[in-house]
Order: C-alpha cells, then sequence, then structure tokens
C-alpha cells in the first residue's frame, strides 16, 4: 500500500472516530459532574411508609431492641422488581463515595441496605451496626414519605 493511500485512509477513519471520541469525553465529563448533584436516589420513587429497623442489643441476658435504622415502603412501579431497586440502590451508594449527601438516608458509612418484595411494593431496609447512625438513617428515610 502506497504511502499516499496509507495517509487517505488513515485521515478518513480519524474522520469518522473524531465525533465518538468527544461524545465520550462529553458524557464522561457531564457524568462527573452531575454524580455531584445527584440527589438521593430513594427521593425518586413513592415512599408509602417508613418505621424504624430494630436490632437486639444483648446485655448479659437482657435483650433491648434498639434501632439500627430504617424500613423504608417502596411502592410498586411497572418493570420494577426487589433485586434492580437493591442493585441502583448498592450502585448510588458506591457512586456516593466520592462526595456527601448529607441529607440521603444512604450517606451512613457501613451501611447494609435488604429489599424484599411485599406484593404491593418493597420493603427496603436500610441497616446500619450502631445505633447513632441508625437514627441518622430514620430521620433522613422519614423525610421521604412526605417530600
Amino acid at each position: 500500500m502506497s504511502a499516499r493511500k496509507f495517509a487517505s485512509v488513515f485521515a478518513l477513519a480519524l474522520s469518522t472516530l473524531a465525533p465518538s471520541l468527544s461524545l465520550a469525553a462529553e458524557a464522561t465529563s457531564s457524568g462527573a459532574a452531575s454524580a455531584e448533584a445527584k440527589p438521593c436516589l430513594l427521593g425518586e420513587y413513592h415512599v408509602t411508609a417508613v418505621s424504624p429497623y430494630l436490632a437486639p442489643d444483648h446485655i448479659g441476658k437482657l435483650t433491648i431492641p434498639r434501632v439500627r435504622g430504617a424500613s423504608v415502603y417502596v411502592a410498586a412501579e411497572p418493570g420494577l422488581t426487589a433485586e434492580w431497586l437493591k442493585l441502583r440502590i448498592e450502585r448510588h451508594i458506591a457512586d456516593m463515595r466520592g462526595g456527601a449527601m448529607p441529607g440521603c438516608a444512604l450517606d451512613v458509612k457501613d451501611l447494609r441496605v435488604d429489599v424484599d418484595s411485599t406484593g404491593d411494593g418493597f420493603a427496603v431496609r436500610l441497616i446500619s451496626s450502631n445505633a447513632a447512625d441508625g437514627a441518622k438513617i430514620l430521620s433522613r428515610a422519614r423525610s421521604l414519605v412526605n417530600g
């Protein structure tokens, strides 16, 4: 292949790829900006109720229930499954690791998430290992019912 043919093929290939590369760079930069400004994920769903998640705290022979988080009840939507909801929440938590969302119930260190189908919706349990974070989760989750 002559140098002239090679140069024209290379130029054609580069001109074809240039718009794709600029779109990818734009999506990456806007994705980073939108991740910072992204609202709490649970606000995207219709939260019907919130109740305290109580875990037993054993002191000798005595067992005391302590608030360790919240049970958030999300209304069913077409196509929404417990597995998909849990995956979205876990991804949101991973995305938040770079920046804080102080008003979000998911912005707590060492948060465990369980999601179960309740027939007419989903029970999302947000569980912390300590009572202080559990109280924060519950307080923040309660604001989702009216919001």
